[in-house]
């Protein structure tokens, strides 16, 4: 009776030992559970949630990084921010861009319609004349200005700039010497381009041909009149 006794007892304490063994199991595997929710779905949840919005043109969110570099999720974060400022700033540069060329698009136009009003009646072959050189110049830089909008557009629209072109800037600064003249009208700048023939270069012709052209035309607009534009392209220390 007394050996039966005691293998009861010893049951018992083995059923209660390993009761207890299997809660705190079950606690640990809990709370291991909230651990991962709280510190792996729920910010990956932000994450994902904050992506949507940049995807929807809501640049201006950010997420809260912890500084830690073992923090996986933490770099991800940072990572998305920076992601987040580099278009906020794209897009802002952009509309500041749109903006310009817009307000700039005004004064050719006025120009134009301003002419185009005086012409309903023959006008004096001399003031013809005149106009029609203004007009010309007019149509000059709007037209610089439409191929700036197209060069933007086709940039946001490739995936990659194929920079392996030669380009032939020699033959490009000859055409735009042409323009900066018929641009420059009654203001009489001096305009001497000095141009090294042999130079060409690598790169996206377009592209090129947007920066230099905003370069001389810059020249031209804020110039005073009768002042001397040099334009230059030689290679360095030649």
């Amino acid at each position: 009776v007394t050996s039966l006794t005691l293998v009861e007892e010893q049951l018992k304490r083995t059923v209660v030992v390993a009761l207890i063994m299997g809660a705190a199991v079950l606690a640990f595997t809990i709370m291991s559970g909230l651990y991962f929710v709280r510190s792996i779905v729920v910010p990956l949840g932000q994450v994902e949630r904050t992506a949507a919005g940049i995807a929807r043109g809501e640049l201006d969110v950010r997420l809260p990084v912890t500084g830690d570099e073992r923090d996986g999720v933490g770099r991800l974060r940072g990572t998305i921010n920076r992601m987040a400022e580099g278009l906020e700033e794209t897009e802002k540069k952009k509309n500041e861009f749109i903006s310009s060329v817009s307000h700039e698009l005004r004064t050719p136009l006025t120009v134009l319609k301003g002419y185009l009003e005086m012409t309903e009646e023959p006008p004096p072959p001399a003031m013809w004349a005149k106009a029609h050189k203004v007009m010309m110049e007019q149509t000059i830089r709007m037209d610089n200005l439409v191929n700036q909008l197209l060069t933007l557009s086709r940039i946001e629209a490739a995936p990659t700039v194929d920079l392996s072109h030669l380009v032939d800037m020699p033959a490009m600064l000859g055409l735009l010497e042409q323009e900066a003249r018929a641009l420059s009208g009654e203001s009489a700048h001096q305009i001497e381009f000095q141009v090294q023939s042999n130079l060409f270069v690598k790169g996206d012709r377009d592209q090129l041909r947007s920066a230099v052209s905003n370069l001389v035309y810059n020249a031209i607009h804020y110039t005073p009149a009768g002042r001397k534009i040099t334009v230059e392209w030689r290679k360095q220390g030649a």
